[in-house]
C-alpha cells in the first residue's frame, strides 16, 4: 500500500502519457548494469549548453523509511567534458521532519544540497512529509562508486539513514554517460 502511495505521489511530479504504467516509473532491475543503462534519458539544454543524463528512480524500502534515489549527471555539449553528477535522494513518506542536510561516506563529509521539504498530505493521524537532497559527486567519486558501490549515511537534526547503492547502478549510468 505504501509503495502505491509513493508512486501515486510521483504522478503529481512526473508527467505521464495515457499508456505509461506505474511500473514504468521506477527502475525495478538493478542486478546488472544493462537495465540501468537502458533507463538513462538524455536531453540537451540549448541555453546552458549542457547535456543532462538521468536514470529512472529506484525504490528502496528499509525498516524505517521509503527511499527513492536516482543518478543524474551533466556534460558540456560542445566538448563533452564532465560538468557534474548527483545522487538525488528522496524520502517520500516521512512521518516527522528529519531536516536532512548532510551526508557522509568513509568518514568524509560529502557535498550536499537540500532540494525540497514538503508536506505531502495531512489527516487526523498526522502528515506525510517528503524531503529531497542531492549528493554532489566528482568525476572521481562517480567512477569509484562504479567499482565499489556507494555506502553512506544521510543525516539531519532528527535522524539518519544509511543508503547503499550497488556498483552495477553506477556502471549502468556510466555506460550511457560515457557513450554519448
Amino acid at each position: 500500500m505504501r509503495l502505491l502511495t509513493v508512486l501515486l505521489g510521483l504522478l503529481v511530479t512526473v508527467p505521464l502519457t495515457a499508456c505509461t504504467s506505474l511500473n514504468e516509473m521506477t527502475l525495478r532491475d538493478i542486478s546488472s548494469p544493462e537495465p540501468v543503462a537502458m533507463s538513462v534519458t538524455t536531453e540537451v539544454n540549448p541555453h546552458s549548453g549542457l547535456k543532462k543524463f538521468g536514470t529512472k528512480p529506484v525504490y528502496l524500502r528499509t525498516k524505517n523509511n521509503d527511499i527513492l534515489y536516482l543518478l543524474r549527471g551533466w556534460r558540456k555539449s560542445e566538448s563533452n567534458a564532465f560538468k557534474s553528477a548527483q545522487i538525488y535522494v528522496t524520502f517520500p513518506l516521512l512521518d516527522n521532519w528529519v531536516f536532512f542536510d548532510a551526508a557522509h561516506s568513509e568518514g568524509k563529509a560529502l557535498d550536499v544540497t537540500v532540494l525540497s521539504r514538503n508536506v505531502r498530505s495531512c489527516s487526523q493521524d498526522g502528515c506525510n512529509i517528503s524531503e529531497s537532497i542531492a549528493i554532489h559527486l566528482t568525476q572521481g567519486q562517480l567512477r569509484q562508486y562504479a567499482k565499489t558501490g556507494f555506502l553512506g549515511e544521510i543525516s539531519g537534526r532528527n535522524g539518519a539513514v544509511v543508503l547503499r547503492i550497488p556498483a552495477k547502478f553506477f556502471q549502468g549510468f556510466l555506460m550511457r554517460f560515457d557513450a554519448v
